[in-house]
């Protein structure tokens, strides 16, 4: 029981601390560095203390505890069981040549998962040059019209009975509506994401609903108007998942991301069919609100600094509008060493946040501060936090990871090692990558830098042929040891994300290749993708843009 507790911990907050040669991590300057993941995604969900806020002796908690904190009007014995998937849900669609060729497929895929009843209310705006259109629901639920809003200067005051479809009883209507969806009228768009944000800000924040914004070709916002739309948002605490298609840069989005903790994505005209899905998703991914992390420890130490995706509020405490599974904060802490000598460190991190029934707990993660074991990806996430907040030169970072001792560790991690430390210099060059590495946990990020994968097939024959001679290479390698446009291999990308990548003479049939993903992990999640069409897919441009980075790199004297 005692293993799988520090197991557990260990999911919610992975330490890195310095040890006794600081020339091995000079980028630590002395401090502690943990990083805290509130929401990992193999175990988000916790059970209750049977004790509610006010009764509750916080310096006692020494395990993983979440604790329910009563609002003025509950009952503070009547302890609910909380709740992280949201019911309400709104997408925001560019209609426009850039998105046309998405649409099909975003269409079938949103038909076949609304062939049933579910119990979410769900609506789609679309913009189209430079007005909205928009389903006006009467009847009900039992019928609807499309109506344009013409001014976005103005404020989207709708009620959202006359918006939103419930998707239990007037699915029919809305699948109706995908079929109008699908016969509107192409129209470049004359709008920005800034005034669409501030129309509709009113009618989002009344249910502080998952919202979904789809977009190419918008007119880019002025960095002041994006300014004021995040500080609206953060005020409030609401988010935007923005998903870009095209290679279209879209920088003027970034005080928003940092700010409001937003996701933002990528994706090539080979991915269509991918981000389908990842909206499909994203009905299922757990949220929650009013996101605030304090640290609590004992006199022997002092926080440094705290990164991550929001504002830090105080010297111990950070806020979040919206957290979800694996958003991390980036904690340093300042040890007195002298003081250590005769008091135990003890360290807790509380985050308060509010679910999708509107419940405020507090979730506790102490930290046993003794076992000081350095963790490799710990250091890796604790270097990027330094180049990204502090201007930390990445040349400077990595030579100082190069030089730690990964001797204790089997081969295939120390050459994915190498290749996350020579992969540094792209994090604030390309939104391919700072828009994951922002607010994702240590280890998803070391998965992100140092993809692998599994050697299938080779030029002039199937896959589905070596696979039944029981040639398949079982070896994993990092992608900077692959032939490309040779042989067919099998990546592995980061949690549950696979691509197959075929060239011209190496194929595999579509079936077997969802076979061999959901062999080595049952969520696997499978694009399949021919070499010569990298370009179209942002997963596999990513990809062949680290080996670029790495072989240009390698020689570089540190």
């Amino acid at each position: 029981m005692k293993c799988e507790m520090k197991l557990l911990m260990f999911n919610f907050c992975s330490s890195a601390f310095l040890l006794n040669n600081p020339s091995q991590k000079t980028f630590l300057d002395d401090n502690w560095y943990f990083a805290v993941t509130p929401f990992p995604s193999n175990s988000y969900g916790l059970t209750a203390s049977d004790k509610s806020f006010p009764f509750i002796e916080e310096s006692k908690i020494t395990h993983l505890t979440d604790v329910f904190y009563p609002l003025s009007d509950q009952n503070p014995n009547q302890i609910p069981v909380s709740r992280f998937t949201p019911h309400t849900f709104l997408l925001i669609l560019e209609i426009s040549d850039s998105t046309k060729n998405f649409i099909p497929s975003f269409l079938n895929n949103f038909r076949e998962y609304f062939s049933v009843d579910r119990p979410i209310f769900f609506s789609i705006l679309l913009i189209c040059g430079n007005k909205l259109i928009f389903p006006l629901i009467q009847n009900k639920g039992q019928s609807f019209s499309l109506s344009t809003f013409p001014d976005t200067s103005c404020t989207f005051d709708l009620k959202h009975e006359s918006v939103y479809f419930n998707m239990n009883t007037s699915r029919i209507q809305f699948l109706k509506y995908l079929d109008l969806i699908e016969n509107i009228e192409i129209t470049k768009p004359f709008i920005s994401v800034s005034s669409i944000l501030k129309c509709m800000f009113p009618f989002i924040k009344s249910l502080k609903n998952s919202t979904w914004f789809v977009l190419s070709e918008l007119i880019e916002s002025p960095f002041k108007e994006m300014e004021d739309v995040s500080n609206q948002f953060f005020e409030s605490s609401m988010d935007v998942d923005f998903f870009c298609i095209g290679l279209n840069r879209h920088n003027y989005l970034a005080e928003m991301i940092k700010k409001c903790n937003c996701s933002l994505k990528y994706y090539g005209s080979s991915g269509y069919s991918r981000l389908a899905l990842d909206l499909i998703y994203c009905f299922l991914k757990p949220r929650t609100v009013f996101c605030r992390m304090d640290i609590l420890f004992t006199d022997a130490m002092k926080v440094a600094n705290i990164y991550g995706n929001g504002v830090k509020i105080d010297d111990n405490a950070f806020k979040a509008p919206v957290l979800t599974v694996n958003n991390t904060f980036h904690v340093f802490i300042k040890p007195n060493l002298s003081k250590l000598q005769n008091t135990p460190a003890k360290i807790w991190f509380r985050v308060r946040y509010v679910d999708a029934g509107m419940n405020c707990f507090m979730r506790y993660i102490p930290f046993d501060c003794s076992s000081r074991t350095t963790y490799p990806e710990a250091l890796i996430s604790a270097a990027i936090s330094k180049i990204l907040y502090e201007k930390y030169k990445p040349n400077d970072a990595t030579r100082d990871l190069m030089h730690l001792d990964l001797s204790n560790n089997d081969l295939l991690f120390r050459k994915r090692f190498d290749l996350v430390t020579h992969s540094l210099n792209l994090i604030n060059e390309d939104n391919i990558f700072l828009s994951f590495v922002l607010s994702n946990d240590p280890h998803s990020i070391f998965q992100f830098f140092s993809p692998i994968c599994l050697k299938i097939g080779s030029s002039g024959e199937s896959a589905n042929e070596t696979s039944a001679k029981g040639e398949i290479a079982k070896e994993w390698k990092v992608v900077t040891e692959a032939d490309f446009g040779k042989d067919i291999y099998l990546l592995q990308l980061y949690e549950h994300q696979f691509i197959f990548v075929t060239t011209d003479t190496a194929t595999i049939t579509k079936e077997d290749a969802q076979k061999m993903a959901q062999e080595i992990d049952p969520k696997g999640k499978l694009e399949m993708v021919n070499y010569r069409d990298y370009n179209g897919n942002m997963n596999l441009l990513r990809v062949f843009i680290l080996i670029r980075n790495y072989n240009s790199s390698k020689n570089t004297i540190y």
